[in-house]
């Protein structure tokens, strides 16, 4: 995704002139596109039902007020007499006040995130046919209009499925907004983790940059767990998503068991994909980048009826880039249509489409050597243990219908039904055997510098379905609010590879590698040499879950949640198909219980305290000495807060104190005799801290993400020694600034600047704590211009060519270095 997103408005500014001589001339006013070309700061919001009835405009706002939170600020006298038409349908809050303003002559401009200036045109004294505009300020949406980075006022995905403010939530919840996202122009989600306090990234599945990161200590997503639209995604993905079709990111934090089933604790990730407008649009962009980085982005919504019922979206996105690391480049294809038909008020049908190819070979890293003659023991970070030629070729296709039924006014109904599958085809030196660099039981140089390589080919398949259905009812008595849901969830994966290895040897030295030389072959799979090998992997989960909500007198918001899981898992590994019996079976699974607890207290309009206690559950394989399964992995989280809505509620800052328990951990049994499997249920660990984060405007030019985290964490019992070690990958303190400033007032019209700054520090990198990954600091820079309706961006991190290594897979053979400098350059044109 581009830097810049393409903006609207500027484009308009120079007819208005025109305008305003037609109007001179006896015409009637032309107010259309008026809104389009002010400054257009609002958050879209997510739609919902409206139905204001005709009356005066005066009173049509506080009603529209009281539905959307929106606050708005006009002179009393120049809307007396004037009467609205009002609203009836399914709008984003913003396309509803177009409606509500229709043939009223008033104009409306966002001077926050909920907070509307109104301005009417009235006739000049003495003159009947001629209008005098009372001062108006046109602006472009170069700027970020104090609204940017601002979370959005609602939420009706995760935690709270009621459509809340995130004020009224009571758990951390960070929100990285579209215009970060379009400023930052990230690759992937671990892109953006260090802009998250408590937010740390987790590479996994060989560096191909699936999603994975750590909250809180607890590592997420690891191929799977990442949730879309609400809906966790439990399929193995080897591909890396990118933005083109995201429109925001929401973490919520602590355990999650409720909202998400069966997740590690910590939080949980979930990407909003970018739905069907009623405002025509078409964006073209294109960005050029380090690494001969090239890539394009189309991006058409719109109506496709005259009453505007059924909508569309289409995004296309195509990118090709090299890498500062050896051997390693990658091709990605997007294509994303959507169609959204409002069919009644209220009620709607959602069908997504989604389709990715991706070319990225497997990347294990650098690794961490004492002894070898390295700067700080590390590899340079450009080393890399694969071949030019090594490929991971994957497709993946995704469906998904979502249908909203209003039934009364107190009652609806909603469902989804999700199916994904990926397929993908992967050669080269998938899996290097770095253990031969190294002294038996420490990371010193053993002298030996060869890596032991084979040629390795995985073929595999992925799919999923998901369904859920719910009820939802939602009513007044009194001074209180009720909100309830009752649903159902299936779920079902699975996870299917062929593969081949041991049959060649292709050695490296590790310290002066040599690429291109052919492997040697050795054997065939069809005599037992090596593995020729077939897996399977199965898990399936049936939910009951109920949520309930309390509002009382507006100020006191009370929430409580109680899911019940039925997991299942199977696998089968067969090592060689040509020689060995197909291999057994092994099945696991457990009923598992969620709950949650929360209230919210608005002690001023401006402040409010939460505190919430929630848990998860995770089942998990393998049996004791006596044959038995294990108890699930239970979590339990503590979490306390403060939520302040600051520079009149444009910006929203959030105090935390959290407190993460997670026990029934399994570890090897210290009495195993070779060739024995057998677990002991002796294992916890906890993980507490602080955490700090101000997000949206601190001026009407000035936009800021800003966090901290504070994090202790600690293995407390441990049979392998680990007692008292760190976590792996959580720095004790860590905290970063991205601050956007709109220079249109100073300098020239649609001119921005950012400048962000980064620093994590020290963080163990594996659970024995035998070796550390330093602490750094990254500066980032970002320029940005708009020119009616073109819009001109240049990003930069790494600004001073920080060397650094952001995370690690728990061991010291695959650390992930830092990219160097690198600079992206986008261009795009809204039409």
């Amino acid at each position: 995704m581009t830097a810049a997103a393409g903006h609207a408005g500027s484009a308009q500014a120079e007819s208005w002139n025109d305008r305003l001589r037609a109007i001179d001339r006896g015409a009637q006013p032309d107010w259309s596109g008026w809104q389009g070309a002010t400054l257009q700061i609002a958050q879209a919001g997510e739609a919902q039902s409206f139905a204001i009835d005709a009356q005066p405009l005066t009173a049509a706002l506080d009603a529209f007020s009281d539905q959307t939170g929106l606050s708005f600020a006009y002179t009393t006298s120049q809307l007396e007499g004037v009467d609205s038409n009002g609203v009836t349908g399914t709008f984003t809050p913003r396309e509803a006040l177009s409606q509500l303003l229709a043939g009223t002559g008033v104009t409306f401009r966002f001077t926050g995130a909920q907070t509307v200036s109104l301005t009417r045109a009235s006739p000049r004294s003495g003159e009947d046919d001629v209008l005098e505009l009372d001062p108006i300020t046109v602006e472009g949406e170069g700027g970020s209009g104090g609204t940017g980075y601002r979370p959005p006022a609602e939420t009706n995905v995760g935690i709270d499925p009621f459509g809340s403010s995130i004020r009224e939530i009571p758990a951390t919840v960070n929100v990285i907004p579209q215009q970060f996202i379009e400023d930052r122009a990230p690759r992937r989600l671990s892109e953006l983790a260090d802009y998250l306090p408590g937010v740390n990234l987790r590479e996994t599945n060989g560096g191909t940059g699936n999603n994975g990161v750590i909250i809180r200590g607890f590592s997420h997503g690891g191929g799977n767990e990442v949730s879309l639209n609400g809906q966790v995604q439990r399929i193995f993905n080897n591909q890396s998503r990118g933005f083109a079709n995201i429109e925001r990111v929401e973490v919520l934090k602590g355990s999650a068991g409720v909202e998400a089933g069966v997740v590690e604790p910590g939080g949980v990730v979930n990407l909003v994909t970018k739905k069907p407008q009623r405002e025509a649009a078409l964006v073209v962009s294109g960005e050029v980048g380090s690494d001969e980085l090239f890539g394009a982005t189309v991006d058409a919504t719109g109506p496709l009826t005259q009453d505007g019922t059924l909508l569309y979206r289409f995004i296309a996105e195509g990118q090709t880039r090299e890498s500062f690391r050896d051997n390693f480049d990658q091709d990605r294809v997007l294509v994303a249509p959507s169609l959204q038909w409002d069919y009644a008020e209220g009620s709607s049908a959602l069908l997504e489409l989604e389709y990715i190819f991706q070319d990225q070979a497997y990347d294990r890293g650098i690794f961490y050597l004492e002894d070898a003659g390295f700067d700080d023991d590390f590899a340079p970070i450009e080393f890399s243990s694969h071949e030019p030629d090594d490929s991971l070729k994957s497709h993946s296709g995704r469906a998904s219908l979502s249908v909203d039924q209003r039934l009364t006014e107190v009652f609806s109904l909603r469902g989804r039904a999700t199916y994904i599958i990926e397929d993908y085809l992967s050669k080269g030196a998938r899996n290097p055997n770095l253990n031969g660099l190294y002294i038996p039981g420490t990371n010193r140089f053993s002298g030996n510098p060869i890596i032991a390589r084979s040629f390795t080919k995985f073929d595999g398949k992925s799919e999923q379905f998901l369904t859920d259905a719910e009820a939802l009812a939602g009513f007044e008595t009194g001074p209180l609010r009720h909100d309830m849901l009752i649903g159902l969830e299936y779920a079902y994966a699975e996870n299917e590879n062929q593969g081949q290895d041991g049959q060649t040897v292709w050695p490296l030295n590790a310290l002066d590698p040599v690429y291109g030389t052919p492997p040697q072959v050795i054997g065939r799979a069809e005599d037992g040499v090596g593995r020729d090998f077939d897996s399977v992997r199965k898990e399936s989960y049936r939910s009951l879950y109920g949520q309930y909500k309390l509002t009382a007198w507006d100020r006191f918001h009370l929430l409580g949640g109680l899911r019940f899981d039925d997991a299942e898992f199977s696998s089968r590994f067969t090592r060689n198909v040509n020689t060995d019996a197909t291999g057994p079976r092994t099945k696991f699974g457990d009923e598992v219980v969620s709950w949650r607890v929360g209230a919210a207290v608005d002690v001023t309009e401006a402040v409010t305290l939460f505190g919430g206690i929630s848990n998860a559950s995770v089942p998990q394989s393998g049996q004791d000495r006596q044959g038995g399964a294990f108890e699930p992995l239970e979590s339990l989280s503590y979490d306390a807060g403060v939520k302040v809505g600051l520079f009149g509620d444009r910006a929203l800052f959030t105090v935390s104190v959290f407190d993460i328990t997670q026990e029934n951990l399994t570890e090897p049994d210290p009495d195993n005799l070779p060739g024995e499997n057998f677990s002991a249920l002796i294992g916890e660990v906890n993980s507490r801290g602080v955490e700090l984060e101000l997000s949206g405007a601190i001026t009407d030019r000035f936009d800021v993400l800003a966090g901290a985290a504070f994090l202790d964490t600690e293995i407390t019992e441990s049979t392998s020694g680990q007692k008292g070690n760190r976590l792996f990958g959580v720095p004790e303190f860590q905290a970063s600034i991205w601050g956007k400033y709109d220079f249109s007032d100073l300098l020239t019209p649609g001119l921005s600047a950012a400048l962000g700054v980064v620093y994590v520090g020290e963080r163990e990198g594996d659970n024995d704590n035998s070796f550390e990954l330093p602490a750094y600091t990254r500066v980032d820079a970002g320029l940005f211009y708009d020119w009616r309706n073109v819009g001109f961006s240049l990003a930069v991190e790494n600004l001073f060519d920080t060397t650094y290594y952001v995370g690690s897979q728990n061991r010291p053979t695959a650390v992930t270095p830092g990219a160097p400098i690198n600079v992206l350059a986008g261009v795009s044109v809204r039409f």
